[in-house]
């Protein structure tokens, strides 16, 4: 540890600093050190742009350039053969602000080819019999990288990570809280040259009496050349302050001042080889029957057959990792990744039926079970945990040093270490990059996604029942209620989460300071909240840290009432009109999801999901406008189009990812709320309102404790409404619940007038005229996409300063922006 620097001696960007104090690597990234290359002062840091001396710009324009065609082919042969081929090319490249950065070069580009090919193929062979075959073929390529990713770290911004690969050149990932991160998303490097999915279909259909069956088939294989570096350029953070001077006690430093002294708390970096080629095969066959019993009864039943093979790498570049064995490799301890999953039968039954024979009333219902087929990125990409960089299956470390298969076949030279010890100097490296997870051997424990070997294909039941009534000749209602129950859905957890309160983590000596305790192998087995010796795998498996292991834990439940007002064409007019008043709560919204709070208590994530739109109200219209013949048309021919959509805002949870009080290292920390969740409110300029430290008496009074106090003292807390959050007791966990808040919600006006005319029987244009929120009405987005969702960015959680589709980095084109006119003109000939 570095001691306070004492008086100032000189002054680094305008501000008195102790150059004995200020480390040069620090130095070089904010523009006076030895490094020129970042410029003068403010370096890598934007400039201040306000005169109140607060204001910077992070916001950058993104582009969207983008090609594409379509070919359609048609051709009846004669009425029992008929054929026809589709064939789609886009290309595109965008730079876009996924997240928020300090300077342009760090925004993300993405660079994507897609092509789709289909064929159809119909056979008419008598009138009882039809045969339809389907071949599809889809290739997509893409790469997205930082803006940067050009630039060697060393050369372009003066900081040795020790990276040497191309693939995974750029600033690393810095992070001095509360502040925006230096450096780009670290979720990339992503290459996928390509993703490639042939798929084969065939079904048939024959009518015999009452009855009409279906029967068919289908294959599909997919493949991938897959590269995904999750902190491939490293990630260093300066988050909980007191590595300088003043540990624990009030006064300490703050993460800036660890910064500039240089005392990160700590780093993670993926290193190795992860490109793989890698196929998943699906198959699939059904049965199923029409049965119209009478003329107002009719019974739909089948069954479906699905069966996905476990994935494929062509050199057996595959692991997993059981706590009865340790790490896995296919070819070397096990055949497969996890055990195929056969027994995924789908009943289906429904039915429909008209009370009083009149056509005018239908009442149908039916159930089903439908089999998910796994998507690759679940076993490749798993970018959602905040703990660690645990990609997928494809580094499981079998080839680094402390791997219990190293010199025993292991072959896969990857992994991803989270380092306690960084080397924050100019000369570095700044990581320890080699392939080495042995921490008595000079290494860092390395961390790892696993699955369970006896994995099971995630299905959902589904059921409903709706009553439809004729009103008019023209105008029917329909009210319904649809359920669906996921069951045996993916979610993460970290099995070897440490426990901070446990002996193994309480070493220290009289005066409080830690002391490391070893066996006589040299594991560390006791220490002061080091986090490695209290890993309940720690004492068997020494070379791992985080171990996100996913499994079939979690379910779903959706119910909601629905009703659609539907009005036929009547004087020019037609409108669907629907209400859905639904409820949908899950563990996990996401396949590729955040780890718990608390990966030993996963149950508590349960909570309304991540899309619970509580309330939401769509109009369609559209009028043909009566016309009259002459004047070149322009009586005749238009068209007036309407589209209204109301809907109640989505949930969002806060987290602390600044500050790690539940001494984890997990970084998905919820705090303590008192009072009602419903008083917290979004705002659009400014976000909940924060107290720092003791400031609040009514934060002071709720922390009734000394070490709630404590906790108060250096986190702050938030007030509003009377409704309190404080952070918990430092090595304990908060109750906030998951998805407890609400963000804004979408109300929307588009319009849009068409003028068509035409030329003869063969040929006609179409004018349009499009208006896309007409009102102008301000829409915000959901706080937790702009990541202002984090409780340890004071003044910023429960902020909702975009709107949504800048905040899903698809401007204007998205939904929810200012209003927005466009023209068009297309001919039909």
């Amino acid at each position: 540890m570095a001691h306070q620097g004492g008086a100032p001696t000189s002054t680094c960007a305008g501000v008195p600093v102790n150059s004995n104090a200020l480390n040069p690597l620090s130095a070089n990234l904010i523009g006076c050190g030895s490094f020129t290359g970042n410029g003068p002062y403010p370096g890598l840091l934007p400039a201040n742009n306000g005169a109140n001396g607060i204001n910077i710009n992070s916001g950058f324009p993104n582009s969207n350039r983008m090609d594409a065609f379509i070919v359609k082919a048609d051709h009846h042969f004669n009425e029992r053969h008929s054929i026809s081929g589709r064939y789609f090319f886009g290309d595109s490249l965008q730079t876009e602000q996924d997240i928020i950065v300090l300077r342009p070069e760090w925004e993300s580009q993405s660079d994507l080819r897609a092509q789709v090919l289909g064929f159809n193929y119909t056979w008419v062979p008598n009138a009882r019999w039809v045969n339809e075959a389907r071949f599809g073929w889809n290739s997509f390529w893409q790469t997205i990288l930082t803006a940067d990713h050009a630039k060697n770290p060393v050369t372009g911004f003066g900081i040795n990570t020790g990276v040497t690969t191309p693939v995974n050149f750029g600033m690393p990932t810095i992070l001095i809280s509360p502040f925006t991160q230096i450096g780009g998303n670290r979720g990339w490097p992503l290459e996928t040259t390509p993703n490639v999915t042939y798929q084969f279909l065939d079904n048939v259909s024959y009518s015999r009496g009452k009855h009409t069956f279906h029967f068919g088939g289908e294959y599909r294989r997919g493949s991938t050349d897959n590269i995904r570096d999750r902190s491939g350029k490293g990630r260093v953070r300066f988050q909980s302050g007191g590595n300088t001077f003043g540990a624990g006690t009030p006064g300490a430093s703050t993460p800036l001042e660890d910064f500039l002294a240089g005392n990160p708390d700590k780093g993670d970096i993926f290193v190795g080889d992860s490109e793989r080629f890698v196929h998943l095969t699906s198959w699939g066959a059904f049965l199923q029957d029409d049965w119209r019993v009478t003329p107002r009864f009719t019974i739909n039943a089948g069954v479906r057959y699905d069966y996905s093979s476990p994935i494929v790498e062509e050199k057996n570049r595959l692991g997993n990792f059981e706590p009865s064995v340790g790490l896995e490799q296919v070819g070397v301890n096990i055949s497969t990744p996890y055990r195929p999953d056969r027994n995924n039968f789908s009943p289906r039954l429904g039915f429909s039926w008209d009370p009083f024979g009149k056509g005018k009333t239908v009442i149908r219902a039916g159930a089903s079970i439908i089999y998910e087929i796994p998507h690759m990125a679940v076993f490749l990409g798993q970018n959602g945990v905040n703990n660690a960089t645990t990609p997928g299956l494809n580094v499981i470390p079998t080839g680094a040093t402390g791997s219990n298969l190293l010199g025993k076949g292991g072959t896969i030279a990857a992994a991803a270490t989270t380092q306690s010890t960084v080397n924050w100097s100019a000369a570095g490296p700044v990581f320890n990059a080699g392939l080495n997870c042995d921490p008595t051997n000079g290494g860092s424990p390395c961390d790892i996604l696993a699955v369970n070997r006896n994995l099971r294909t995630p299905y959902v039941a589904t059921w409903n029942v709706n009553i439809q009534q004729q009103l008019t000749p023209t105008t029917s209602l329909q009210v319904g209620y649809v359920g669906n129950h996921g069951i045996k859905l993916y979610g993460i957890r970290d099995i070897n989460q440490v426990d901070p309160n446990s002996p193994a983590e309480n070493s220290y000596d009289a005066l409080g300071n830690p002391v490391n305790v070893f066996n006589s192998n040299g594991v560390l087995i006791a220490c002061g909240n080091c986090e490695q010796a209290g890993r309940p795998l720690n004492l068997s498996f020494p070379f791992l840290g985080f171990v996100n292991f996913m499994d079939n834990g979690d379910t779903s439940i959706y119910h909601g009432l629905q009703s659609t007002l539907t009005q036929r064409v009547w004087k020019g007019m037609s409108f669907v009109a629907g209400y859905t008043w639904a409820h949908a709560i899950d563990d996990v919204s996401l396949n590729r999801a955040q780890q718990p709070q608390d990966s030993t208590r996963p149950g508590l994530e349960r909570a309304s999901g991540d899309n619970d739109i509580r309330h939401r109200f769509t109009l369609a219209l559209s009028y043909d406008v009566p016309g009259r013949k002459g004047y070149a048309q322009l009586l005749e021919g238009w068209q007036v189009n309407s589209i209204v959509t109301l809907q109640t805002g989505p949930p969002f949870t806060g987290y602390d990812f600044e500050n790690d009080v539940s001494l984890t290292g997990e970084f998905s920390d919820r705090w303590n709320i008192i009072g009602n969740p419903a008083n917290i409110k979004w705002g659009k300029n400014q976000g909940v309102p924060f107290f720092a430290g003791t400031s609040n008496s009514a934060c002071v009074s709720a922390a009734n404790t000394p070490e709630l106090l404590s906790s108060l003292s250096s986190f702050g807390c938030y007030a509003q409404g009377g409704t309190l959050l404080i952070p918990p007791a430092v090595g304990t966990f908060g109750n906030l619940g998951r998805n407890t808040f609400r963000a804004s919600g979408l109300y929307n006006w588009d319009f849009s007038i068409v003028k068509s005319f035409r030329f003869g029987e063969r040929v006609s244009a179409q004018l349009r005229g499009e208006f896309f929120n007409v009102l102008n009405h301000p829409e915000f987005a959901n706080p937790a996409i702009l990541f202002n969702n984090d409780l340890g960015l004071g003044g910023v959680f429960g902020m909702s300063n975009a709107t949504p589709d800048v905040a899903a980095a698809n401007p204007v084109i998205g939904t929810g922006g200012p209003r927005n006119i466009q023209i068009g003109l297309k001919f039909r000939f």
